[in-house]
């Protein structure tokens, strides 16, 4: 088979949405400049005095907790002894032993705990809003992080997903706050833009 070749509607419509994106880069990069950062409408009943300047489709993503078990069990039958062998694989460390009788045969299993591992996985999608009082990601359910929580917001390159055709498109955002969960951080559509727009939203806080 042949590789995807886009045909030349579909090439005029990424070209349409890489210009849109950055049109509104460049529209927050001068609102910036002005000082001017303007609110947006949201579907979101905010607090008092909150004001909302961006939302943007989001991924959030945590480091998951992953621990490997593996299961050995052994028979032995008038005087002879045979191994068995259950879930894969025979380890000779010691561990939990559990033990079962059945005449004239007796067999015991070994449940083993490997090593504790964290993956980086996808835990979410929706909506991350940013406002003056807080960012607000909608998602399954809705959660929230108030300014005032927060340690740190740091940008990085998009490490999980790429457009070839539009390489500023994805970014990393990470939220820094205590008891964060571990590894956790959004990918954010249309990058460049949320860069800047927390860049203004930060100007707006800091007066």
């Amino acid at each position: 088979m042949g590789l995807f070749r886009p045909s030349r509607a579909q090439k005029d419509q990424f070209a349409r949405e890489i210009q849109s994106r950055e049109a509104e880069a460049s529209s927050i990069g001068q609102a910036i400049q002005q000082d001017e950062l303007s609110p947006i409408n949201i579907d979101l009943r905010l607090d008092d005095g909150e004001i909302a300047y961006g939302q943007f489709d989001a991924r959030y993503r945590e480091e998951v907790e992953k621990t490997s078990t593996h299961t050995s069990g052994a028979v032995k039958t008038k005087g002879a002894f045979g191994r068995a062998v259950l879930g894969g694989a025979v380890f000779g460390a010691a561990g939990a032993v559990v033990g079962a009788v059945s005449a004239p045969q007796q067999m015991s299993t070994r449940t083993y705990q490997g090593a504790t591992e964290y993956e980086d996985e996808e835990v979410d999608r929706g909506t991350l809003i940013f406002t003056n009082k807080r960012f607000i990601f909608v998602g399954s359910k809705i959660s929230s992080i108030s300014q005032d929580e927060i340690l740190r917001v740091d940008f990085r390159k998009g490490t999980r997903l790429s457009d070839m055709r539009d390489p500023d498109r994805y970014i990393d955002m990470i939220i820094l706050f205590e008891d964060m969960p571990r590894g956790a951080y959004f990918i954010l559509d249309r990058g460049k833009a949320a860069m800047l727009t927390y860049k203004g939203l930060m100007q707006i806080i800091q007066r």
